[in-house]
């Protein structure tokens, strides 16, 4: 029996082997992981000494043994377990920030403003990197004051009302201060995040399941961790999460040390958008750094849209998005034409939006001579998956994904990766 574990301890791919049995003796089992992504050996990281507590109730073995409910039943009536005093006792115990290496006391902010990784063209190699998915969703810095969560963009802008369920199990952690970094997905059946059904799911009620992956803890209970070794942060946070009541909605963003390249390689053949590679070491910086490096399987990123074209043939709203990107002195410059990725419902309330922002002169500094062509202000982001861009700056096959609702229209240029050596070489 094969099969595909995403638990909190155990990760990736098994194998349920059963032997043939020998004369005089029942058959035995062998339980076999594959050499995937998640795959480490003994000498390198034990799972029982690591994670000693049960995830569902926080106990270790020992009170599990000497407990009530020790002994699984598959009557109903005796699944139902009563609560365990030291439950409770057990995850307090593993969220003590002060604990954390580098520290220190300080008064919790209202806002940390997030890290940004910067995009390079190959993976930093050496086992003092960590690497992480690349989360196809909406940046949010979840700020808890007092027991009340609040989920903020990068630019302040308050989304908890977009998303109760996730600040409600936020609330629902044993703190009541602190500032974590994440990104609220949606997955879809395979289990990988999914911007546009990110979108659908924010529209309608009942679609895809929406999951916070939280990989970072800035502050907590009155210790800013700010000045903590990456590593360090996310062991704590690790724990914390872990002692989550909704572990649907709540996740902890998984990592692996070192192996870059080779998990770059894995990421790309399950058309995952790509992977972020973090310095183990590295503090937490309000800012774009080189400690934090992205790398990208698919071409892709934000687009202002400055125009559209008439629709033609069985087409409705509008024919293609004009879009373009701001350069260094402020002006903003045509990129090309994006004409797929579009459905009856997209074309239907996008088109609506357009009509609303219609200007009569190009937004473009090089604005293209087309006929049928209507200007907008540049006020709407676009996501865009694209094949290539041309030495002319043009982009090619392009996608579009959905709107940004989390981007600033002057934040947005031309994304061009780093080129420099694959090592772990500080910048």
């Amino acid at each position: 029996l094969k099969f595909e574990l995403h638990g909190e301890k155990l990760r990736g791919i098994w194998n349920l082997v059963r032997m043939k049995p020998r004369p005089g003796r029942k058959a035995e089992w062998l339980l076999i992981k594959h050499g995937d992504e998640f795959a480490r050996p003994a000498s390198e990281y034990s799972v029982t000494e690591a994670e000693p507590l049960s995830v569902a109730s926080g106990r270790d073995l020992d009170e599990i043994a000497s407990g009530d409910g020790r002994v699984w039943q598959s009557r109903p009536a005796a699944r139902r377990a009563k609560p365990r005093r030291n439950a409770k006792r057990a995850e307090n115990r593993r969220v003590d920030p002060a604990s954390v290496p580098g520290a220190r006391p300080a008064v919790q902010p209202d806002f940390i403003a997030p890290q940004l990784a910067t995009l390079v063209s190959c993976v930093p190699e050496g086992n003092e990197w960590l690497h992480e998915l690349k989360l196809d969703g909406y940046r949010l810095v979840c700020v808890l004051s007092d027991g009340e969560a609040r989920l903020l963009t990068r630019r302040r802008n308050d989304w908890t009302a977009r998303f109760p369920e996730i600040a409600r199990s936020v609330e629902r952690l044993p703190i009541k201060n602190a500032i974590i970094d994440g990104e609220v997905v949606a997955l879809n059946k395979a289990g990988a995040s999914d911007f546009q059904a990110l979108q659908n799911a924010m529209k309608s009620s009942g679609g895809a399941p929406l999951v916070y992956y939280a990989f970072d803890v800035l502050h907590c209970e009155g210790y800013d961790l700010t000045k903590s070794p990456l590593i360090e942060r996310r062991k704590f946070l690790k724990s914390l999460i872990s002692a989550a009541a909704d572990k649907r909605r709540l996740r902890f963003s998984e990592h692996i040390v070192g192996r870059g390249p080779e998990f770059f390689r894995q990421v790309c053949q399950m058309e995952v958008e790509g992977i972020v590679s973090k310095l183990a070491d590295s503090p937490y910086e309000s800012r774009r750094s080189t400690n934090w490096r992205k790398i990208k399987c698919k071409s892709g990123q934000e687009f202002v849209i400055g125009g559209f074209t008439d629709p033609a043939g069985a087409r409705t709203a509008f024919g293609a998005l004009l879009v373009g990107h701001y350069s260094p002195d402020g002006r903003l410059m045509y990129a090309g034409r994006v004409g797929t990725g579009f459905n009856e419902t997209r074309l239907r309330q996008l088109g609506a939006k357009l009509r609303q922002i219609e200007i009569p002169r190009s937004p473009f500094a090089d604005a293209p001579r087309e006929r049928g062509v209507h200007w907008v202000r540049p006020e709407l982001v676009a996501e865009v998956e694209y094949g290539q861009i041309t030495r002319d700056g043009r982009i090619r096959h392009p996608v579009f994904k959905g709107l940004r609702l989390d981007k600033s229209p002057r934040e947005v240029v031309l994304e061009k990766p780093v080129k420099g050596p694959s090592d772990g070489t500080r910048r």
